[in-house]
C-alpha cells in the first residue's frame, strides 16, 4: 500500500506532465496567432508547473515523523513551500496585470487570433478541469491541504482558459482589445489563488485555530462523553495538514486517577473519530473550572502538594501520632481549597482520630487553604 508521500508525489507528477504540455502548446500557439491573452494563460499552465516542483520538494520532507529536534514533525514545511508559491503566483499576476493594463489604455488595434487559439483554449479546459478532479479527489483522500490546493490552482487554469476562450470568440467577431481585457481577468484569476495561498499560510503560521462554528461543535462532543462535567480553554492549531488541540476537562474529585485518565481518553477518541482533521489531542484533567486562574504568570500562588500539606497537618495538630497510623492520606483539591481524608483500618487509632476530630478542624482554621477534615474507615 502506497504511503501519503507516494501518493502526493505520484499525482503531483501527472498534472506537472500536462501542465507542462499545455504551457508549451498555449504560449506556442498564442505568439504564432498574436493572442497574448493565450500567452499569459500558457505562463499560468507554467506557474502550475513551478507549483507542481515545490509541491514534490515540500512533500519530500513533510512527511517525515517526529523527531527529536521536531517533535511535532515537518509538517510546518509544506506551509512555508505553499506560502512561498503563493507569493510568486501573486508577484506574476501582478506583472501581468500592468502589462496587459497599459496596453489596454495605448489602445493597440488586435490581430485577430486564429481558430487554433479556440480549440488550444478549450483543450486546455478540458485537461485542467480532469487535473482538478483528478488531484483534488486523492487531496481529500490523503487529507492533504497542499495537494488539494494545488487541485484548485489547476481550476483556476481553467477557469482562465474559458475567458481566453471567450476574448478569442469575441476577437472572431471584430471586437478589439477584448483580448487584453481577458488577460487582465487571467492575471486576477491568478493573483485571488496567490493571495489565497499566502493568506491560509501566514494564518497557520500564527497559528490560528478552529473557526466558532467547528469549536462550538467540538465542545459538544466533549460535553456529551460521559464523566464530563464541564469543558475549558479548547486550543487548536495547524501543522501542515494536520490539527493539533488541547482542552480542559472537568470531572469530578471523587474519582480516581485512572478513571479521569480513562475519560481523557474517551474524549480525545470521538474528537479524532468525528473530526477527522484533528490529529491529536493533548487533554488536562481539572475538577473545577480554572480558566481565570493565571496560570501562566510568574509568581501566582496555587494550593500546596501532599509533603506541604502532610507537613502542616504535623506543625499544626495535637497527637501527630495518631494521624500518622492512618492507612491513607486522601486529599481533594477543589477551587484553592483542600479537603483532607484520613482513613483507617478500624482499630483504636480511628477511635481516637474520631475524637481528636472536632479538635483539629479548629486547629487548622488558621491554615488559609484548608476547607475540612475527615475521618474514614477502610474495612
Amino acid at each position: 500500500m502506497k504511503t501519503e508521500k507516494q501518493i502526493s508525489q505520484k499525482v503531483t507528477i501527472v498534472g506537472a506532465f500536462f501542465d507542462l504540455l499545455l504551457g508549451i502548446g498555449k504560449i506556442f500557439v498564442g505568439q504564432f496567432y498574436h493572442s497574448q491573452a493565450l500567452i499569459v494563460d500558457g505562463v499560468h499552465s507554467l506557474s502550475d508547473l513551478i507549483t507542481d516542483f515545490f509541491v514534490l520538494i515540500v512533500s519530500q520532507y513533510s512527511h517525515e515523523g517526529p523527531d527529536e529536534d521536531h517533535p511535532y514533525g515537518h509538517q510546518r514545511i509544506e506551509t512555508l513551500g505553499t506560502l512561498f508559491i503563493g507569493s510568486i503566483l501573486f508577484a506574476t499576476a501582478g506583472a501581468f496585470f500592468y502589462e496587459n493594463l497599459i496596453e489596454l489604455i495605448k489602445g493597440p488595434e488586435l490581430v485577430k487570433p486564429g481558430n487554433l487559439v479556440l480549440w488550444m483554449a478549450l483543450a486546455s479546459v478540458i485537461v485542467k478541469e480532469l487535473a482538478y478532479q483528478y488531484t483534488h479527489y486523492w487531496g481529500k483522500k490523503i487529507n492533504s491541504r497542499l495537494l488539494t490546493a494545488n487541485a484548485w490552482h489547476s481550476r483556476t487554469d481553467a477557469i482562465s482558459s474559458v475567458v481566453v476562450l471567450i476574448g478569442a470568440l469575441m476577437t472572431q467577431f471584430g471586437i478589439n482589445r477584448v483580448d487584453n481585457i481577458a488577460a487582465i481577468i487571467v492575471a486576477l484569476l491568478i493573483g485571488k489563488v496567490g493571495f489565497e495561498f499566502v493568506k491560509t499560510s501566514f494564518s497557520e503560521l500564527a497559528d490560528t485555530g478552529l473557526e466558532k462554528e467547528k469549536r462550538d461543535k467540538a465542545y459538544e462532543i466533549i460535553l456529551a462523553t460521559d464523566g464530563v462535567k464541564g469543558a475549558h480553554n479548547f486550543r487548536t492549531r495547524w501543522m501542515g495538514d494536520k490539527m493539533y488541540a488541547d482542552v480542559n476537562v472537568e470531572v469530578s474529585p471523587d474519582i480516581s486517577v485512572s478513571e479521569g485518565h480513562q475519560i481523557a481518553a474517551w474524549v480525545s477518541k470521538r474528537l479524532i473519530d468525528e473530526m477527522p482533521y484533528i490529529y491529536d489531542v493533548t487533554i488536562h484533567t481539572d475538577v473545577e473550572d480554572d480558566l481565570d486562574n493565571h496560570i501562566h504568570t510568574k509568581n501566582v500562588e496555587l494550593t500546596p502538594l501532599r509533603t506541604e500539606v502532610l507537613t502542616t497537618l504535623r506543625e499544626k495538630l495535637t497527637s501527630p501520632d495518631v494521624m500518622d497510623q492512618a492507612q491513607r492520606v486522601l486529599l481533594k483539591y477543589n477551587n484553592e481549597n483542600v479537603t483532607i481524608s484520613l482513613i483507617f483500618k478500624e482499630s483504636d487509632y480511628e477511635l481516637h482520630a474520631q475524637k481528636l476530630k472536632q479538635q483539629w478542624q479548629e486547629q487548622l482554621k488558621t491554615v488559609s487553604w484548608f476547607e475540612k477534615l475527615e475521618i474514614l474507615v477502610e474495612k
